[in-house]
């Protein structure tokens, strides 16, 4: 299994947001899963 995160912006606001993935290999294919996302521009940024 691996841990990927992912730095990213929208295009209007330029709001930074971290989303963290977890990767899994199967048999065929790979199954991706969205397990955090936290946005880094807000005072908590939970």
């Amino acid at each position: 299994m691996f841990l990927v995160e992912l730095l990213y912006t929208d295009e209007e606001g330029a709001q930074r947001a971290i989303t963290a993935f977890l990767l899994a290999p199967g048999k065929e294919r790979w199954l991706c899963s969205a397990v955090r996302h936290w946005n880094l521009d807000r005072p908590d940024p939970r």
